[in-house]
């Protein structure tokens, strides 16, 4: 939003009020932001926020195009509605939540309800990945209506670092070295997998410590079952959701940031920016986030559900700083090369324009 305000465009977000960066919402100077209040959660996730029927009955007419991320909320489900009836171009950024391998029942009835019906209605899909791509096919998606591409990332952001030290101290974990999970506790997220693989590492190592940080998705109190049984309950941290600068504290005190996921198409977000803070990421194959980390040059990456696998990787980058640091530089070099908002953001608008020459 703030690249496309730079170059002359008009642009409004409609979010919802739950785990709102208001730091970075702040940040974007001259965009129209609308957060509605979210009157009804299921594990954490919004189901009603009413606001947002008036407000886009009001004015979705006088857009020129919509884009919505994910596909699955009460907010993109009103969009939809407002976009057809007006016939206003309708882009869908899934960011990997297309697939129905899930085992959530709540995902599957809202696919049969409405979410189904939003990827046959839209002008465009954006896969970001040859996954992503995938299953949008998979779903019934034709492939004129897919467009691949990778999104931009606000390289700029990480110009200016926090001084380390500050998530160690906050947490007490002193020198230890420490693997750092960042992201929702949810079982496609693959944090029980990450719990038997810290458990293989702490059978080899007694100084390391595992901190989850995210909101709860429904899962931890299985997470936290497990850990007890593998008996690792005093190395494991659990920090709750973080943001903005308390997120790149963590980051930058984290010696590796893993990223388990069972599947998906979605881009290693996370991963990312635990590079662009100098800090090696491990991700697992056959997902999207492994295909972006193999496209950049990375190598830290292992099987789902091989969890002395998984050990021995975190226990080399514990053991070997050189190596894990070049690899981090190579990264980095290729995100900032390639990906920032300077370099992609004339794709997005190109995707605009189509839409709104051939929707």
């Amino acid at each position: 939003a703030r690249a496309l305000v730079k170059r002359g465009h008009e642009v409004t977000i409609y979010t919802g009020d739950f785990d709102l960066d208001r730091d970075y919402m702040a940040s974007l100077k001259g965009v129209e932001i609308h957060a509605f209040p979210t009157y009804l959660k299921l594990q954490g996730r919004p189901l009603f926020s009413p606001g947002v029927i008036f407000r886009a009955r009001r004015e979705l007419a006088t857009f020129d195009v919509i884009h919505t991320h994910e596909m699955r909320s009460f907010l993109n489900l009103v969009l939809w509605y407002f976009a057809k009836k007006y016939r206003v171009p309708f882009i869908v950024d899934s960011h990997g939540a297309v697939s129905g391998n899930s085992r959530s029942k709540l995902k599957w009835w809202l696919d049969i309800i409405y979410g189904r019906r939003i990827l046959k209605n839209a002008t465009r899909v954006i896969a970001e990945t040859e996954t992503g791509d995938e299953e949008y096919r998979r779903a019934g998606v034709s492939g004129d209506r897919i467009v691949r591409l990778y999104p931009p990332f606000p390289t700029e952001d990480y110009d200016s670092l926090p001084a380390k030290g500050g998530f160690r101290r906050k947490f007490g974990i002193g020198e230890r070295p420490l693997v750092l999970f960042l992201g929702r506790i949810a079982r496609i997220k693959g944090v029980d997998f990450l719990v038997e693989a810290f458990a293989e590492l702490a059978k080899e190592r007694d100084d390391v410590v595992l901190a989850i940080a995210g909101s709860d998705d429904g899962f931890r109190a299985e997470v936290e079952l497990k850990i007890a049984e593998l008996g690792i309950a005093e190395r494991v941290l659990f920090t709750g959701y973080v943001a903005g600068e308390d997120k790149k504290m963590a980051l930058l005190d984290a010696d590796m940031m893993v990223q388990p996921s069972v599947y998906g198409q979605g881009i290693p977000r996370a991963g990312i920016e635990a590079v662009l803070c100098g800090t090696p990421v491990v991700v697992t194959k056959n997902t999207g986030a492994a295909e972006d980390m193999e496209r950049m040059g990375g190598s830290y990456m292992v099987d789902y559900g091989n969890a002395p696998e998984f050990a021995d990787v975190m226990n080399s980058i514990l053991n070997r700083p050189d190596e894990a640091a070049e690899e981090v530089r190579k990264l980095r070099n290729y995100i900032e090369a390639n990906l920032s908002m300077t370099h992609k953001i004339g794709e997005y608008e190109k995707i605009y324009r189509d839409c709104i020459a051939k929707p």
